[in-house]
Formats: C-alpha cells, sequence, structure tokens
C-alpha cells in the first residue's frame, strides 16, 4: 500500500513540473510576442511621427521661396531668411496689399526673381540648407522650376541634390509661380539619406 501512494506522489510531482515549465514557456512566448509587437508598432509611430513632421517642412520651405522675398528684401549677403519673389512688387504695395493672396500675378507673391534664383543656385548648399530650415546633416532639399513652353513644361533650373536611389524618405511638393510673366511649375523634393547605413 505504501509503494502505490509513493508512486502516486512522484506522478503528481512530475505532472506539476511539466505543467509549471509549459506555463513559464506559454507566458514567456506571450511577453516575447508582445514586446515584439510593441517594438514594432512603436517604429512606425516614430516613422509617421517624422514624416508628418517631413510633410510640414517641405510645405513650409515650398511656401518661403514663392511666397516672400526674403530677408533683407535684396538679400544676397547677411541673410537672415531666403524668397525667391520680386523685391519691387512687394515693396511698392502696404503690408495689407502683400499679405491679400492676388492669385498668379505679376504684382505680389508667385512672381520669382531670376537674380535670386541664381543668387540660390550659386550659393554654399550646407549654408541654403540652413537658411531653409534643414538643420539635420541628412535632411537634403532638390527644387526643380519648369517653365511653361507653348503645350508642356520644361526644366529651366535645378537647385540642390537630387534624391539617392535607395532613399526611403522623400516628401514632394508642388506649386505654380510666375517668372517674367510665364507661368512656372515648382517641384521640391525634401529627402533624408540614410543615417550611417540605417534606413528605416
Amino acid at each position: 500500500m505504501k509503494l502505490i501512494k509513493l508512486k502516486f506522489k512522484h506522478k503528481n510531482a512530475q505532472i506539476f513540473s511539466i505543467d509549471l515549465i509549459f506555463a513559464i514557456t506559454l507566458f514567456m512566448g506571450i511577453l516575447l510576442t508582445i514586446a515584439t509587437l510593441w517594438n514594432i508598432i512603436n517604429e512606425k509611430i516614430i516613422f509617421k511621427n517624422e514624416r508628418d513632421n517631413f510633410e510640414i517642412t517641405a510645405r513650409n520651405i515650398l511656401s518661403l521661396l514663392i511666397l516672400t522675398e526674403g530677408y533683407p528684401s535684396n538679400w544676397s549677403e547677411d541673410v537672415d531668411s531666403i524668397g525667391l519673389t520680386t523685391s519691387l512688387s512687394q515693396n511698392q504695395y502696404n503690408s495689407t496689399y502683400k499679405n491679400r493672396a492676388n492669385a498668379l500675378d505679376n504684382r505680389g507673391a508667385w512672381n520669382l526673381d531670376v537674380s535670386k534664383i541664381n543668387q540660390l543656385i550659386n550659393m554654399n548648399y550646407t549654408i541654403s540648407k540652413k537658411y531653409l530650415g534643414l538643420f539635420n546633416p541628412y535632411e537634403n532639399y532638390y527644387l526643380v522650376l519648369s517653365l511653361y513652353e507653348g503645350e508642356s513644361f520644361q526644366k529651366m533650373y535645378t537647385i540642390g541634390i537630387s534624391p539617392y536611389a535607395n532613399t526611403t524618405q522623400v516628401i514632394n511638393h508642388n506649386r505654380f509661380a510666375l517668372l517674367n510673366n510665364v507661368p512656372v511649375y515648382v517641384n521640391l523634393k525634401i529627402w533624408k539619406e540614410c543615417e550611417e547605413g540605417l534606413c528605416n
């Protein structure tokens, strides 16, 4: 009788050990799955926030370039901000008129100045990035101005660095402007190169 009771207790102990090991393994598996999913979701949220910030930056840069004359208005040295609109067309009107939407006309915003475009082309790229608000060394811009010639737009000016083939984050914004009373298609790409070989 004692022998039967000992065998029975030994079997209970084995079952208890196997159940405990199984429960711990299952619990660890669930924890590992939750941690992995948490990291994936967290990375997606970070990537989306970076992309949203990049979108805002691109929109602001393009607005700065085609809606303002820069400061000072005839900037070449001692630049505080860059703008490509014609200084004369802006300065002959009071501030109320400057802030009003004028659509595409030659009296205000959207009327680009060739000399300012050339100044931006000739400016040191790293310095121009700083004036446009791109302070991260991995962030870059590429501005293309295409002039309307009869039936289509032809590329006239390119400023900055074109995105690399392996670039993962590229934000593309387009607007229209005037250059010598001719419509211009303005395309701005803000892009981020891989940081130290790591692309997200």
